[in-house]
C-alpha cells in the first residue's frame, strides 16, 4: 500500500517560530530603542510570543510528531528565559545565603491616587529597612498632604530625604544626602545610611519618559496607533539620554561604600537602556530572584 508522507507545513511553521523568537530577542537587545518599530517591539508585553510554540507544540502532540514537539518545547523554554525573563538564581554563594538581610523597597506611589491607607498597608507588609518612593510629592486626591508627607508621619522615628518627586526613608540614621539633575524636573536622590553592618549608599531614580509635543491626530484607533509608533523612538531616546547622569551620580560617591541603585526605571529587563545599566551594575533580581520579577501593572504584574 502506498504510504502518505506527512506534510511539511508544521515543520516549516516550527522552524519559522524558532527563528522568529530568536529574531525578536536579537532585535530587542541589539537594536532596541534605536528605531520606532524596534522600540515598540522592546516595550511590547512579551507574553504573546509564547502563543506560537504553544499552539505548534499542541499540534505536534496531536499528530504524534515527537521531534517537532521537542523543538517547540525548546522554543517555549527560550521564550521563558530570554524573552519573558524568567530567572533561576544559580550564583548565590554560601556567604550570601547566611548573610543578614537588608530589605529595600522601591515603590512608585503615583501621587497617592489609590489612597494613602493602601500605600501604608502595602509598605508595612513588606517590612522594609529602606523605602525609595517615586511620584511622592503631588497632593493626594483630597488636597490635604502629599503621600510622601503622610508616609513620613506614619513611619515615626524614621529618617527621610527628598528631591523632586523622589523620597527615601529608612529606619537607619541618615549620614548624608545630595541630589543630581536627571531630566527636566526629575532628580537623582543619593542617600547614605548607617546600618548595623556599615554604611550603604542608595540612589533613588525615576527615569522620565518624555513624549514630543504633537497635535492630536484624531480619535480613531488607527490614528492613535500611528501616533504611538511615531512617539516610541523619541520616548525611548529620552530614557537613553538619562544613562549618563545616572552613571555620573554612581561615580561621584564614595566607591568604597556598597551601592544600591533603585527606583522606577520605566523599562523592561531588555533593550539598550537595560543592557547599559547592567554593563556597570549587577541586576539584583538576576542574582537572587526567582521567576519573572514583573512589577507592572501592580494589580496584575
Amino acid at each position: 500500500m502506498p504510504t502518505t508522507r506527512p506534510r511539511p507545513h508544521l515543520a516549516v511553521a516550527t522552524i519559522l517560530s524558532l527563528a522568529g523568537l530568536v529574531g525578536v530577542w536579537l532585535l530587542q537587545n541589539f537594536i532596541g530603542e534605536r528605531t520606532g518599530p524596534t522600540a515598540l517591539l522592546t516595550y511590547f508585553p512579551p507574553h504573546g510570543w509564547a502563543l506560537f510554540p504553544i499552539i505548534l507544540g499542541l499540534m505536534a502532540l496531536r499528530r504524534r510528531r515527537a521531534a517537532l514537539l521537542g523543538l517547540n518545547l525548546l522554543g517555549l523554554l527560550f521564550w521563558a528565559k530570554w524573552i519573558l525573563g524568567f530567572n533561576v538564581p544559580l550564583r548565590i554563594s554560601a556567604r550570601e545565603k547566611t548573610a543578614p538581610t537588608l530589605r529595600i523597597l522601591t515603590y512608585n506611589v503615583q501621587r497617592g491616587e489609590r489612597g494613602t491607607p493602601e500605600l501604608i498597608s502595602t509598605i508595612k507588609s513588606q517590612r522594609p529597612d529602606i523605602v525609595c518612593l517615586q511620584e511622592s510629592q503631588h497632593s493626594t486626591p483630597n488636597g490635604s498632604r502629599s503621600p510622601g508627607d503622610v508616609l513620613q508621619s506614619e513611619f515615626r522615628g524614621w529618617n527621610a530625604a527628598r528631591a523632586g518627586d523622589v523620597m527615601t526613608l529608612s529606619r537607619f540614621p541618615l549620614a548624608s544626602w545630595r541630589s543630581y539633575p536627571l531630566r527636566g524636573t526629575r532628580r537623582i536622590l543619593e542617600t547614605t545610611w548607617h546600618t548595623p553592618r556599615g554604611p550603604i549608599r542608595v540612589l533613588n531614580v525615576h527615569v522620565a519618559t518624555s513624549y514630543p509635543r504633537q497635535r492630536r491626530t484624531g480619535r480613531g484607533l488607527r490614528r492613535r496607533l500611528s501616533q504611538v509608533a511615531r512617539d516610541a523612538q523619541p520616548s525611548a531616546q529620552a530614557r537613553l539620554d538619562q544613562i549618563a547622569p545616572i552613571f555620573r551620580a554612581v561615580a561621584t560617591g564614595n566607591p568604597h561604600i556598597p551601592l544600591v541603585v533603585a527606583g522606577d526605571f520605566n523599562t523592561p529587563p531588555r533593550g539598550l537602556f537595560y543592557r547599559a545599566l547592567t554593563s556597570e551594575l549587577d541586576d539584583s533580581w538576576t542574582r537572587n530572584g526567582w521567576g519573572t520579577g514583573h512589577t507592572f501593572p501592580s494589580r496584575l504584574p
